[in-house]
């Protein structure tokens, strides 16, 4: 039971009314002997996260996104607009894989805390989102592909404001100092009425990391 990759679906489905259920797993027994042989029997690539709508079971988060974006119209509007959203889908998914490496002793990047401490204040110091901020200033609209979210913004977002709570906890100052565009995104996004139910709801106040996994951020 985490934010993990659920949380920018659950912003979707708020975004858009979507009726949903949140199936989440406190631990590793739940997913790999209860739930995973069930949709092992739908498709040979279950995983999680993994997105179950009538008869489709998709799987693999970049997969779902650009399902739910076909499916709920957050693709894009032209065709350049979904190229640079698909893009974007891959540029944020390294940002994450960074924060992700760094936060869980297992993946043997840290090995102590002190350590991924140290690490992590160096990933905030290179500036992470300023590939995303010229891309704002290129743009020259609120959101990154174009005047409305596409599914790419939904995981930049949940990518920020994990930044900005890691930054929070190492004593660090404003992630948004230097990119002002982003950090108008995110005041933005983050005053969306629709998405006003989500961010008072428990699972916004998920741990961001897995705890069960000794996650140095969570």
């Amino acid at each position: 039971k985490i934010r993990g990759l659920g949380s920018i679906f659950r912003m979707i489905f708020e975004y858009k009314g979507v009726k949903y259920t949140d199936n989440q797993y406190a631990t590793g027994e739940e997913w790999f002997e209860e739930a995973k042989p069930k949709i092992l029997e739908k498709t040979p690539l279950a995983n999680l996260p993994y997105l179950e709508c009538g008869s489709d079971v998709v799987c693999q988060t970049n997969a779902i996104l650009t399902y739910l974006g076909s499916k709920l119209r957050l693709n894009g509007y032209s065709y350049k607009a979904r190229i640079l959203n698909e893009e974007l889908l891959c540029e944020i998914y390294d940002v994450r894989n960074t924060i992700v490496g760094l936060s869980y002793p297992f993946k043997a990047i840290c090995r102590t805390k002190e350590e991924h401490d140290e690490k992590a204040a160096k990933h905030l110091e290179s500036g992470p989102f300023k590939k995303f901020e010229a891309v704002l200033e290129k743009q020259g609209t609120d959101y990154f592909c174009g005047k409305a979210p596409c599914v790419s913004d939904f995981h930049i977002w949940e990518m920020m404001d994990q930044h900005r709570l890691l930054a929070e906890k190492l004593g660090k100052g404003d992630i948004f100092a230097e990119i002002p565009k982003c950090k108008a995104f995110y005041d933005k996004f983050r005053a969306e009425p629709k998405l006003a139910k989500y961010f008072e709801s428990e699972a916004y106040k998920l741990p961001v990391n897995n705890p069960i996994a000794d996650a140095y951020f969570q």
